[in-house]
């Protein structure tokens, strides 16, 4: 009717909004109960609704059976969707309390890790981001010599994926460095500051839920 026709502008804006703000985004969608596309933007206004977004079994088992657990978020890897490097959150969508579909982000997994690095880490460590043993991502300094005895690692939790994070310093950061002990605190903080990102990415997907849909 006349009111969806006004929520569908009222979404679509906000999309193309978040589209063009957000590193790495590169389609929003709404999925309807029974897992259909029922709107989406991309950035690329050329695509098939189909090419930008499908949903392959696996997932469609897994959703409807996280459509069960209220307002239970999720995350799928390239490895669940054979989507080389893409990785998508679905946040589940109620109406009343009656599960409705989900709001769907799908991220490019290089330029969402690369927006959140910062640029300054790039020239001094490698970052590598694993998912059950699959690389998700890797970011090393061009010809730098890395001191892997110094590697630190973490684990980060977002909704239902493991990752680990490791983070290694090169050798000339290492030895600019006057104790051990900076690198311990730094890399501490370090990975500390792209678990916030990562889960703030992850969160700002659910800002377009707040519109009932």
């Amino acid at each position: 009717g006349m009111a969806g026709g006004v929520l569908y502008q009222q979404w679509r804006q906000d999309a193309a909004n978040l589209l063009r703000d957000q590193a790495g985004l590169k389609s929003v969608a709404v999925l309807n109960k029974s897992l259909q596309i029922r709107w989406i933007e991309s950035e690329n206004l050329y695509q098939h609704d189909d090419e930008v977004l499908t949903i392959n079994s696996y997932q469609h088992q897994f959703l409807t059976e996280a459509a069960t657990v209220h307002n239970l978020s999720l995350i799928t890897t390239p490895a669940n969707t054979h989507q080389s490097g893409i990785l998508q959150v679905f946040a589940p969508l109620y109406i009343q309390n009656n599960f409705n579909g989900f709001l769907v982000g799908s991220f490019d997994l290089a330029s969402l890790f690369s927006g959140i690095l910062d640029p300054e880490l790039a020239n001094d460590f490698s970052v590598t981001i694993l998912s059950k043993g699959q690389m998700l991502f890797k970011r090393a300094p061009d010809k730098a010599n890395l001191v892997d005895t110094l590697t630190a690692s973490k684990t980060l939790h977002l909704y239902n994926q493991t990752w680990q994070i490791q983070i290694t310093p090169t050798e000339h950061w290492v030895n600019g460095q006057l104790s051990y002990l900076p690198h311990i605190i730094l890399v501490g903080g370090l990975l500390i500051s792209v678990l916030l990102a990562l889960t703030v990415r992850a969160v700002l997907v659910a800002r377009l839920k707040s519109r009932d849909l």
